[in-house]
């Protein structure tokens, strides 16, 4: 990447693990998407979390020559959640907008998402509509997510949807918390938009994250909504990462 790296307005953070099926089409979708902003200050942050198929390669060549396109390379499978912290820690803008690697969304609702925030306002959180995923997944999110609305009392709709705009410092004072202790407060204080994204474009290959990933995330939502509605203090600590930003 070459130039001076100028003030952005927005960053769209991607978290990627084995994803080459898919880069190409989402490279073209934010090419589109950014194209018809060009006003707009954003730059696209990728943050490969230590994929073994051929994803490093083509985020190379697609960041290479731009400064607008940055590339953080895990040192190794870290998961979801400290690939988003690592993220949050290395974008440049107060906005973020978090996104799947494989597209599955209208990459131009980051615009419509982003602008979503306000005062009253920390976080947007999308609801995957028209959703073009297996019945299990469908299934598995509708359980999680009507548990965690009648046990903790979450006003969320979609718990898994990684399409989401935030203000930088709320998302870093997030994932800095494998407790998620200031996203469940969030919720529960109204701070939250939950707002529907259609996600009806296909994808290819198998998701990174299988039935028993999202069973155990689902577990720890719920215990610790419920350590939070009873008052009770985390008791967990991040981990930590070793990263590269590719230049």
């Amino acid at each position: 990447m070459s130039g001076a790296r100028r003030p952005y307005d927005l960053t769209v953070l991607v978290p990627v693990f084995n994803e080459a099926a898919n880069l190409r089409r989402t490279f073209q979708a934010l090419e589109e998407a950014l194209g018809r902003q060009p006003a707009r200050a954003v730059e696209v942050l990728f943050v490969d979390d230590g994929s073994t198929d051929a994803s490093i390669d083509l985020l190379r060549a697609w960041c290479a020559g731009s400064a607008d396109r940055r590339l953080l390379l895990l040192s190794r499978n870290h998961g979801l959640h400290t690939a988003l912290f690592a993220g949050f820690e290395h974008a440049s803008a107060p906005v973020v907008v978090t996104m799947e690697a494989h597209a599955q969304h209208d990459v131009a609702d980051v615009f419509r998402f982003a602008d979503l925030l306000d005062a009253q306002t920390d976080l947007v959180a999308g609801h995957r509509v028209r959703r073009n995923d297996p019945w299990w997944r469908l299934l598995g999110s509708r359980v999680v997510n009507g548990t965690l609305r009648a046990v903790c009392g979450l006003p969320f709709r979609d718990v898994f949807c990684l399409f989401r705009a935030w203000r930088r410092d709320k998302g870093l004072q997030t994932f800095s918390d494998p407790s998620f202790s200031w996203y469940l407060a969030s919720m529960l204080e109204g701070r939250v938009k939950d707002v529907d994204v259609d996600f009806s474009h296909p994808r290819k290959g198998r998701s990174a994250y299988s039935v028993l990933w999202l069973a155990a995330t689902a577990a720890v939502l719920v215990t610790w909504a419920l350590r939070l509605r009873l008052g009770l203090p985390p008791t967990r600590t991040r981990g930590t990462y070793t990263a590269e930003e590719v230049s």
